[in-house]
């Protein structure tokens, strides 16, 4: 910029701002409108790089705050290599190198299994020497809470052993209450945990899973003797005990190891670890990553190309609307300054200084509005991050303010602004000097390549978006919709002066109305080009929607019948007081809180210990194919047919007991299925077998069931350290009283004189319910919550299909809505602004005072109508495009899409909205006509 155009836009920049100051009304409009924008990206981006950890964040959840813990260590299992990314996040195992020919594997058929302390011996090995390694066991584990309520609760979380009395490990968590535990039969537990459970200190929690082999009630009661907030992060729900606090009573758990010392861990370290089958997550490694050629391949490259550019081209659109909006106000304020801008021109000002004087008022307020909302913005995420962790929304460890993000945000929103003042601008720079000194002026002619470029941008944009439905690319749909409002924009002032013939057809107030807006196309078109952006996208996404919602409701399989309950009983090794007090408690849950009619407890086989048996049904296999029972063989396709279980055509199989076997006499399948089965009842009377499906049935009118038994009851002869067996029982086809139903049951239903027969006891697995009438989503909240604080599994409650996008089409059409009815408001005020020597000279001529009233309606439904339709016509394109580009995709899981209007949605924004803003523009403008003194020429 040479020193003239420098001194230039100073000059400009001066009269931009003593503008703004001086028309403080169309400047604070303007401010709002750039200033909310930036001001919600601004919040977001500050509680979006809040929620991103970095390397420090990384280690400090690992590792705490004690420096000389220099590395986490968990195990995946002895002889698995593994490949990991610096931080941990991203694990793969390696394959192991295939023997050649003839040789002898490393573990032949009679070795015994690696051992797991062997592996860890050796990743241990590979580590600096001089350090020590702490250990931490994890778990799971189900306690019942005593705090002196006489209520009965229950809570599942994890469990945290270690020595905490060790300062290093102390530093994991902050002590928000009380004390970290240091002897057997105390612990702490974490904030998150505290507010969901309810505990406080000197509260009591008894575990109630216990190990295989122990005896019911031996589990210790721990006082929790602290409240902590865990580095891990604020929403870990977790339990913090000492030692020797997790092997009496939990049979499966983690062992992790902390690495504490003087000693760090490079990542020549960690990759020998990592031959050893552990992870590690190392902070030396953390703060001095290795190069890139020394890392493995990631799993996740981050977003995808299309992704990033298909949220450009969204965040395009969405700055396009504010400037918009934000564009009339800078026309009026052209005009407001066109005698001014004429003097200058007369004084020897050039076309390009009347151009930047008003894109100067662009740079300042926009300049202004984009620094207060980034401050606000700012400082409101930074308020906000507290409250969304409380709330348990959030977890956020460390509040991240970007400079370099804020001064992107700043400048994205000086140039929206900018963009705003651009057509102004240019015609400002074509401003005819003496009409203006004058007080004359007339709209500038619009030049022919505008609506010309507008109509082939129409047209280019919707055979991009066709192409893209073809190609089932959703970015070449985005762009394709782009241009195609684009080049509606175009051609909006083409649309106007078309419109504006129709006015001799109205009464005054209509045609004044839409003379006004062809004659100040520049005021008027961007308003409509912003209503119409809102609609579009408004309709695009409700026809998406409607089509997903008619998909899903079409795909939908119920779970059991309409209205029915279901809860299921933990599998543990238990005696029958537990039994019984589970299904106690199951079926007090479920009258309190739902409308019961009828509740029945199936059955499923069990051992001898009351422990579930695993049952499988083997259905009869192709001819050619021979199995072992359980399974098809995993190299011939053919034989898998007969094991593909339900194909998506039928009646969708409900699964009761959790078992492919159930011992019931028919009560239980009706109330699972909603409906009675007269045909099923009279061949349980007769003490049989029945199935739904004749496809189980063996030639010989058999059922094979596959049985596997814990090898601790037997000799092992399976991998899993269990034995198979088969039992082959006569059952009998039974015609469903609903063939076009869209439930059955897909497994063997056995009689309890049939499962005597073959020596099979049975025991509770479900409790299952009949209600008067279908809960509502309140009660299944209810009944979910009073199931968890007892400890009982989560109820399945069947209320049909649901649709989840009410809400949100609504939310749509109401986004919509206000865009629309701010574009007109905007509209409307400076029109009434800008046209105050017209209302004066009509009540000069003795208009009524409520012309003025039916004069702003008209405004505002020129504006809001034309934007509506058009926004339609837009919307529809990318809408019906996506549903064709979903319909195509092989992928596709359910019936094929197809097109939905949503009609009540598009009656809402296409009819109710500009009807709204008609009726807000006659309610909220004044029916006195001004009378101001008239200019003397």
């Amino acid at each position: 910029m040479t020193a003239g155009r420098l001194r230039a836009w100073r000059a400009a920049l001066r009269l931009a701002r003593r503008d703004a100051l001086r028309a403080r009304g169309r400047t604070a409009l303007v401010l709002a409108m750039i200033a909310v924008p930036v001001m919600l990206v601004s919040t977001v981006d500050v509680i979006a790089r809040s929620s991103q950890d970095g390397p420090a964040q990384i280690a400090y959840r690992h590792l705490g705050k004690d420096p000389s813990v220099q590395a986490e260590v968990s195990f995946f299992g002895p002889d698995s290599p593994l490949t990991q990314s610096p931080d941990g996040s991203d694990i793969r195992t390696e394959d192991l190198p295939t023997p050649p020919p003839g040789a002898v594997d490393a573990v032949g058929a009679g070795d015994a299994a690696p051992d797991p302390a062997d592996s860890q011996r050796q990743a241990l090995a590979a580590l600096p020497a001089g350090n020590t390694a702490v250990t931490e066991l994890r778990g799971y584990l189900r306690f019942r809470i005593s705090d002196g309520s006489h209520r009965d609760r229950s809570v599942g979380t994890n469990v945290r052993e270690t020595d905490w009395t060790r300062p290093e490990l102390a530093a994991l968590a902050t002590v928000r209450s009380g004390r970290l535990p240091t002897t057997v039969g105390e612990a702490a537990v974490s904030r998150a945990l505290a507010r969901h459970a309810g505990l406080g200190v000197g509260d009591t929690l008894t575990a109630a899973a216990l190990a295989a082999g122990e005896a019911p009630g031996s589990g210790p009661a721990l006082t929790i003797v602290g409240v902590v907030e865990e580095t891990r992060g604020p929403q870990e729900r977790t339990v913090l005990a000492p030692p020797r606090t997790l092997a009496p009573v939990a049979s499966d758990v983690t062992q992790m190891l902390y690495v504490v010392g003087p000693h760090p861990i490079d990542w020549s370290r960690v990759r020998a670890a990592n031959a050893a089958g552990a992870v590690v997550v190392s902070r030396a490694v953390l703060a001095n990553p290795p190069p890139k050629a020394q890392r493995p391949e990631v799993l996740s490259t981050g977003p995808a190309a299309d992704m990033v550019a298909a949220t450009v081209l969204a965040a395009g659109l969405a700055l396009l609307v504010v400037a918009l909006l934000a564009g009339p106000a800078f026309a009026i304020g052209s005009r407001r300054s066109r005698r001014q801008l004429a003097l200058i021109a007369a004084g020897g000002g050039a076309p390009a200084h009347l151009r930047d004087i008003v894109l100067a008022g662009g740079v300042v307020i926009g300049l202004a509005a984009s620094l207060l909302g980034a401050a606000v913005g700012t400082g409101l995420g930074v308020a906000l991050i507290p409250t969304l962790v409380d709330h348990g929304w959030a977890d956020i460890v460390r509040t991240d303010v970007r400079i370099l993000d804020l001064l992107a945000i700043v400048a994205v929103g000086t140039l929206t602004a900018i963009a705003a003042a651009a057509a102004p601008a240019i015609s400002a720079s074509r401003l005819d000097v003496l009409a203006a000194l004058n007080g004359h002026g007339s709209p500038a002619r619009m030049r022919r390549c505008v609506p010309v470029a507008g109509t082939v941008l129409v047209g280019t944009g919707t055979a991009v978006a066709l192409l893209g439905a073809g190609n089932r690319s959703g970015l070449l749909i985005l762009a394709g919709t782009t241009l195609t409002m684009l080049g509606l924009i175009a051609v909006g002032g083409v649309l106007v002066s078309l419109v504006a013939r129709l006015a001799g057809t109205l009464p005054v107030a209509g045609r004044l109305a839409l003379r006004d807006a062809a004659r100040q196309r520049g005021r008027t078109t961007p308003a409509i080009g912003a209503v119409m952006a809102a609609v579009s996208a408004s309709v695009a996404v409700s026809l998406f929607v409607a089509a997903m919602d008619d998909h899903d409701r079409r795909a939908y399989q119920p779970m059991l019948g309409d209205g029915v309950a279901l809860i299921s009983l933990f599998d543990d090794s238990r005696d029958q007081a537990d039994v019984a007090r589970e299904l106690a408690g199951a079926e007090r849950v479920l009258r309190e809180h739902l409308p019961i009619r009828s509740v029945h407890v199936v059955e499923t086989p069990v051992d001898a210990a009351g422990k579930s048996l695993s049952m499988t049904l083997s259905p009869p296999l192709p001819a050619g194919c021979s199995s072992p029972a359980g399974g098809p063989p995993a190299d011939d396709p053919r034989c898998l047919e007969g094991f593909g279980g339900w194909d998506g055509t039928g009646p969708y199989p409900v699964t009761l007991g959790g078992s492919e076997v159930v011992v019931d006499d028919g009560t239980g399948v009706e109330v699972a299925l909603g409906r009675a089965e007269p045909a099923l009842r009279r061949v349980l009377a007769g003490g049989g077998a029945a199935v739904f499906d004749d496809r189980l049935r063996w030639p010989d009118g058999t059922v094979h069931i596959a049985v596997t038994v814990d090898g601790d009851n037997a000799g092992g002869d399976n991998a899993d350290g269990g034995t198979l067996r088969e039992i082959v029982v006569p059952a009998t086809p039974v015609p469903t009283s609903a063939p076009s139903s869209d439930l059955t049951f897909g497994g063997l239903l056995l009689s309890p004189a049939a499962a005597r027969g073959l020596g099979l006891h049975s025991g509770p697995a479900q409790i299952v319910a009949a209600t008067d009438r279908t809960p509502t989503q309140t009660e299944v909240e209810r009944v979910n919550a009073a199931a968890e604080d007892l400890g009982l599994s989560s109820p399945v409650v069947e209320r049909g299909y649901v649709s989840e996008f009410g809400i949100g089409l609504l939310a749509l059409a109401a986004g919509a809505g206000l865009i629309t009815l701010s574009a007109t408001v905007i509209t409307v005020g400076l029109a009434a602004a800008d046209g105050r020597a017209d209302l004066a000279t009509l009540a000069s001529i003795g208009a009524s005072p409520g012309l003025r009233r039916r004069l702003a309606a008209s405004q505002a439904g020129v504006v809001a109508g034309l934007g509506t339709v058009l926004g339609g016509i837009a919307g529809f394109l990318p809408g019906a495009a996506t549903v064709l580009m979903m319909r195509q995709g092989e992928d596709v899981v359910g019936p094929p899409w197809r097109l939905v209007i949503p009609w009540e949605t598009l009656l809402i924004v296409i009819v109710a909205v500009p009807l709204l803003a008609v009726a807000a523009g006659w309610l909220f403008t004044r029916s006195r006509l001004p009378m101001t003194r008239r200019a003397v020429l």
